[in-house]
């Protein structure tokens, strides 16, 4: 059975992922408002761009192993950890390769939509720092994740989220889009820096190594990339693939031929369905340990149940949001957008099923049904995609992403649903036979 006190430690990694993320999200509201319609359009097709890099080179990195010591497969020498972490270092190492060198492919054979390869012409410099950057930070949380350093992890995690935030934002003020990508990459080096120091001092005081275990880097990687597949799929594929669909329909917009003035509305409601399901995911995350812990299915469903009210809150946000969308679009985002208002409240829908989304998927996860809620994610895309393709049949605007939107998490909550009462039926199932 897992160690309930590393279980928890555990979950103090998705905290500080979550509370890194809260600053930027506030941030952002401040950018949407200092760039206008056109900037803010150029801002988010870029970092759509370099998220969906960042996702399939360190993505899944943190998740995989936080899954690997919530199913009881802890870490014991320190040999081990850092044979784990080159391991897992050598996997982030192989897909940043590939990630970049097919981008260069692509670019030279000019596969690229003539807008985006003029935006990535102009930003290609900072987006590949932002990459590298990250990858490091993932390479870094790995150590922290396996030398059970997680709580440090979540404050430097809470302080570069900060910093990235406030240079963020001073660099766009001054330079523009330009300038508020350089911020992002210089707070992501302080971080980078913050961490290295720390885990230098870690490892000074670390205990001894013990008895030298030698492996070559492919055995590492093979390794490591059986813990992604078998443990971190879940949290690799949906991060992967939301990443991918949320591009895909900012690209579609950005050919739509309006400019980025479409990009910068589907960022808009990108931007207040991720403010809205903030709540519920930290909650959800927590969650994650007391899955683990209750051995029992049934007692699992049972927590299931209670974290289901964190859905109460994101009701009330989607109610309000229907009633009061006008005003919300005025008052934070700029009168740019008030025209939107029908989008908005579906986005408000879109969000509360967004939320039930990520507790089902967080029940899968504590129950080790790591195959089934990675492909419940495939059905996520297969569904957006299969959307688009209908949608674009007429031309394509912010509600046509939007219903796409819609319809894949529509799709994705009803599949979620079937595997979670399929999982109910076969735990009592069991205690029946158990009983008798």
């Amino acid at each position: 059975m897992p160690n309930p006190n590393r279980l928890i430690e555990a979950s103090w990694a998705a905290t500080g992922y979550l509370l890194a993320k809260a600053f930027p999200l506030i941030g952002s509201i401040l950018l949407i408002r200092l760039f206008g319609p056109e900037g803010y359009g150029k801002y988010s097709m870029t970092v759509a761009t370099v998220n969906l890099l960042l996702t399939a080179t360190g993505a899944g990195l943190v998740g995989g192993l936080v899954a690997n010591i919530a199913a009881g497969e802890g870490i014991e020498s320190a040999e081990a950890r850092r044979q784990k972490v080159s391991g897992f270092a050598a996997v982030n190492l192989g897909l940043l390769i590939l990630v970049l060198a097919g981008s260069a492919v692509a670019a030279l054979l000019g596969l690229l939509d003539e807008q985006l390869a003029a935006l990535i012409a102009d930003h290609w410099f900072p987006m590949l720092i932002l990459v590298v950057l990250q990858v490091q930070l993932a390479s870094q949380s790995a150590v922290a994740t396996v030398d059970g350093l997680l709580k440090r992890l979540a404050l430097t995690s809470l302080l570069g989220g900060i910093l990235v935030t406030l240079l963020q934002l001073a660099g766009g003020y001054q330079w523009g889009v330009t300038g508020a990508l350089w911020g992002m990459a210089l707070g992501y080096v302080i971080q980078v820096l913050l961490q290295a120091r720390y885990l230098r001092a870690h490892s000074g005081r670390a205990g001894q190594v013990g008895a030298r275990l030698v492996f070559s880097p492919v055995e590492l990687a093979a390794h490591a990339w059986t813990d992604f597949v078998r443990y971190g799929g879940y949290m690799f594929g949906s991060s992967v693939i939301v990443s991918i669909g949320m591009w895909l329909l900012s690209f579609s917009l950005l050919r739509a031929g309006a400019g980025m003035h479409l990009v910068a509305a589907f960022g808009v409601m990108n931007h207040w369905r991720m403010l809205m399901v903030f709540l519920p995911l930290a909650l959800s995350n927590y969650l994650i340990s007391r899955f683990a812990v209750a051995s029992d299915p049934l007692k699992r469903l049972r927590i299931l149940r209670i974290s289901l009210v964190a859905i109460i809150p994101l009701a009330a946000m989607t109610g309000g949001t229907i009633l009061f969308s006008a005003n919300i679009l005025s008052f934070v985002y700029g009168d740019s957008y008030v025209g939107l208002a029908t989008e908005f409240c579906l986005t408000a829908l879109i969000a509360l099923l967004s939320g039930v989304n990520s507790i089902f998927g967080n029940f899968l996860t504590g129950s080790s049904m790591y195959k089934e809620g990675l492909f419940s994610n495939i059905v996520w895309l297969v569904t957006l995609v299969g959307a688009l393709i209908v949608q674009q049949r007429n031309g394509f605007d912010v509600m046509d992403a939007t219903l796409c939107l819609l319809a894949a998490y529509v799709v994705h909550t009803v599949y979620q649903l079937a595997l979670l009462l399929r999982s109910s039926r076969s735990a009592q199932l069991n205690r029946r036979v158990a009983e008798v």
